[in-house]
C-alpha cells in the first residue's frame, strides 16, 4: 500500500509511532541509566540558607534541590528525553520562542506565591491539557539559568496537583546551550512552531560538482561496513522509491524500515519505539556518508534527496519525528553535487516550478530547517562547514598520497584539480605530469577501463563547458586509446569503439560497423548506454524491428536521435509490444499496442 507523502506527518503528529507489543519506557529504568553516563548535577553555586516555599525574586540564586523533584544536569537531561520520548513531558515556565526543542512554553506556571483559587484551575487546566492526565508522567522543568525561580516555582506547583516524577534541569537553557546541545522551536500555547523561511529562489544548477571529497569517497569498499551489518542498499533504495507501508493500527509501517531494523539489530518485538529509534539514530549517525542510492545520469545521492527527487517524503518525516536524527544528518554535502539537502530542495523548487509537489518541497524545506538543516552557504558562514578552499588544502595531500602509490584514479583526480584549478591555483604543467603519468601506468597494467578514459577525454564534444586549460578535443588521439582499450576486450573499450564508427570519430561513419563492437559491450553488462547506441545504430540502418527489440528497453523519456524513445514506435511504424534487450519481453492484451500503465523499462 503506498501512503499519500505529507499524511504521514499527520499521523505523526497525533499518535505515537509505537508498536504495541513492547513496553513503553519507564523513568524508574532509564533515570538511573541516564544519570550513571552523565553524573549528578554540577557543584554550582547555590543558595544554601534558602527556606524552601515559593519565592517572587526575579533574579536571585537558587537552592540546589527542590522538594519532590530529581534535580538533573543538561546531558542526563538530553538522555532522557532520548530515552524516554514521547514519554516525557518537557515544560518552560517562560514565554521564549526558543529553548529545547517542542517543549511546552507556559509563561505563568511559575508564579511565585500561592494561586487564588481561579488561577489554581487554570494551572490544573494547563497542566491536565499538557500532561493528558496521567499523574505518574515524567516531567521535565527548566527556566534560563541557576538564578531562575520560574522553574522552581513551576515544580512546586505541579506537586501540589499531584505530579510525582518531576525533574528539575537546574542550569536552564544556559546550561543546555553551554553543554553544546541543541535548541530549537517550543511549543506555543500547545502549538508547535515553525520557522519563518522560504526556499530561496535560485537558478536551476547541478550544484558544485568540484566540491572537495576525500578519495575513500569512491572507493566501493567504503560500504563494506554496511554489508557487513547486513544493510541491504539496493533493497533499501527500492524502498525508499516505492514509499510502500501499511497502515497497522495507529501506526504505518513502510518497507524501508524493515531493512534499516535488520541492520540496526531493532526486533520489533522486545524493542519499544524508542530503543528500535535508539538503535536507527546509532546506525544512521555512524553511516551518515554512506546512506546513498545511485540515480542514473545523476550518481550517488544522499537518501533523503534521493527519496525528494522521488516525490516520496516518507524517510524523512520517519527520521524527524521518531529517529530525531541529529542536524548533521541532514547536512550531508555529496560530492556528486557538493550540496545540502535544503540546497537541493531548493534547486528542485526551481527545477520544478508550476508542477505539483510544490506545497510539499516548502513544507519539507520548513520541517527540515526545525530540524537543524541548513544550507552549505549558513553551515559555512557559521563555521560548521570549513569553505571549499580549506576543505581542499586538507584533503589534496590524501590524493597525492594514493597518486605517489600508484592510484591512477587519484593520478586523474589531480590532473583535473590542477587544470581546472578546483578550489586551488591552476597548474597546467602539474596537471599534464598527472595525466600523462596515468596514462603510461594505464598501459603497463593493462587497465582497459583507465585506457577508455583517457579516451573519451580526446573525445569531440565531451565537455559541455569547455575550459581553456582542458585537454583539447583530438578524434586520432581519442581512438588510439579507445582501440588499446578495445584489444583487451574490456567492455568501455568495445562501447566506445562503436560510438567511433556512430560518430565517425578516427573511423568512418558505419552503424554496420558499430553493431558487433555495441553487441559485445552489452554481453559484458552495459545495460543502458549499448542498448541506446544499438538502438540509434538500427534506426540509422533503417531496421524498424531490430531497433524496437532495443527501444523497449530503455525509458520512455530517453532521448535517442532528437526524438523521444517513445516517439520512435510510430516514426519507424513498430509495435511496441514484443521481445526487448536484456528483460522480459512485452505482452500485449490484443486490443492496444501499448498495455495502460506499463512503463518503459520495467
Amino acid at each position: 500500500m503506498r501512503i499519500q507523502a505529507w499524511t504521514v506527518l499527520v499521523i505523526g503528529l497525533c499518535c505515537n509511532f509505537s508498536y504495541a507489543t513492547p513496553a513503553a519506557p519507564q523513568i524508574a529504568q532509564e533515570l538511573p541509566r541516564c544519570q550513571r553516563l552523565h553524573g549528578d548535577a554540577p557543584a554550582l553555586p547555590v543558595a544554601e540558607d534558602y527556606p524552601g516555599g515559593f519565592s517572587a525574586k526575579g533574579n536571585a540564586l537558587t537552592p540546589a534541590t527542590v522538594a519532590g523533584a530529581h534535580t538533573v544536569n543538561p546531558e542526563t537531561a538530553s538522555c532522557l528525553i532520548e530515552a524516554l520520548g514521547e514519554e516525557l513531558v518537557v515544560m518552560q515556565p517562560m514565554s521564549d520562542a526558543e529553548g529545547i526543542v517542542d517543549a511546552w512554553s507556559l509563561p505563568g506556571v511559575g508564579m511565585g506565591r500561592e494561586p487564588t483559587s481561579g488561577e489554581r484551575e487554570a494551572l490544573r487546566s494547563l497542566f491536565d491539557t499538557m500532561i493528558k492526565g496521567r499523574k505518574d508522567r515524567p516531567v521535565l522543568v527548566y527556566c534560563h539559568h541557576t538564578s531562575c525561580f520560574l522553574s522552581y516555582n513551576a515544580i512546586l506547583h505541579l506537586r501540589a496537583e499531584g505530579y510525582t516524577n518531576l525533574l528539575w534541569m537546574r542550569e536552564g537553557t544556559r546550561g543546555w546551550r553551554a553543554a553544546g546541545l541543541p535548541t530549537g522551536l517550543t511549543r506555543q500555547k500547545g502549538n508547535r512552531q515553525w520557522p519563518d523561511v522560504a526556499i530561496p529562489v535560485v537558478t536551476p544548477t547541478l550544484g558544485d560538482t568540484n566540491y572537495p571529497a576525500a578519495p575513500d569517497h569512491y572507493d566501493d569498499a567504503r560500504w563494506v561496513s554496511l554489508n557487513a551489518a547486513g544493510f541491504d542498499r539496493r533493497a533499501f533504495c527500492r524502498a525508499i522509491e516505492s514509499d510502500d507501508g501499511d497502515v497497522v493500527g495507529d501506526h504505518v509501517r513502510f518497507a524501508f524500515e524493515a531493512v534499516l531494523d535488520k541492520a540496526a539489530g531493532v526486533d520489533r518485538r522486545l524493542d519499544n519505539s524508542v530503543a528500535a529509534a535508539r538503535k536507527i539514530r546509532a546506525f544512521w549517525v555512524a553511516n551518515a556518508h554512506r546512506m546513498e542510492c545511485h540515480e542514473p545520469f545523476v550518481g550517488q545521492l544522499n537518501a533523503f534527496k534521493y527519496a525528494l527527487y522521488k516525490r516520496h517524503d516518507s524517510l524523512i518525516l520517519r527520521a524527524v519525528e521518531e529517529w530525531r536524527l541529529p542536524a548533521p544528518a541532514f547536512n550531508v554535502i555529496d560530492a556528486t553535487d557538493g550540496r545540502t539537502l535544503l540546497d537541493f530542495i531548493a534547486d528542485l523548487h526551481a527545477r520544478r516550478g508550476g508542477q505539483s509537489g510544490q506545497e510539499g518541497l516548502r513544507m519539507a524545506y520548513r520541517y527540515l530547517y526545525r530540524a537543524g538543516a541548513r544550507t552549505r552557504a549558513e553551515l559555512e558562514a557559521s563555521g560548521v562547514l570549513p569553505r571549499a578552499a580549506e576543505l581542499q588544502a586538507r584533503i589534496l595531500p590524501l590524493w597525492r598520497e594514493r597518486a605517489e602509490a600508484g592510484d591512477s584514479g587519484a593520478m586523474f583526480h589531480l590532473s583535473h584539480v590542477y587544470r581546472r584549478g578546483v578550489h586551488i591555483a591552476a597548474d597546467r604543467g602539474e596537471a599534464d605530469r598527472w595525466w600523462d603519468r596515468a596514462g603510461k601506468l594505464a598501459i603497463e597494467r593493462r587497465d582497459g577501463a583507465t585506457l577508455a578514459s583517457i579516451g573519451t577525454t580526446y573525445y569531440p564534444g565531451m565537455y559541455s563547458k569547455p575550459h581553456p586549460n582542458d585537454i583539447p578535443a583530438d578524434p586520432a588521439k581519442a581512438l588510439l586509446w579507445i582501440k588499446r582499450a578495445q584489444a583487451l576486450d574490456h567492455r568501455d573499450g568495445n562501447l566506445w569503439m562503436g560510438r567511433t564508427f556512430l560518430d565517425g570519430v578516427g573511423n568512418p561513419r558505419d552503424p554496420r560497423a558499430a553493431i558487433p563492437y555495441l553487441e559485445r559491450a552489452h554481453e559484458q553488462g552495459d545495460f543502458s548506454a549499448a542498448v541506446k547506441w544499438l538502438a540509434v545504430a538500427h534506426i540509422r540502418l533503417n531496421e524498424g524491428s531490430k531497433a524496437a527489440y532495443y527501444l523497449r528497453s530503455l525509458p520512455p523519456i530517453s532521448d535517442v536521435e532528437g526524438l523521444l524513445a517513445e516517439e520512435w514506435f510510430d516514426r519507424l511504424n513498430v509495435d511496441f509490444c514484443g521481445p526487448r534487450a536484456g528483460l522480459p519481453e512485452i505482452v500485449c492484451d490484443g486490443t492496444n499496442r501499448r498495455p495502460p500503465g506499463m512503463p518503459f523499462g520495467s
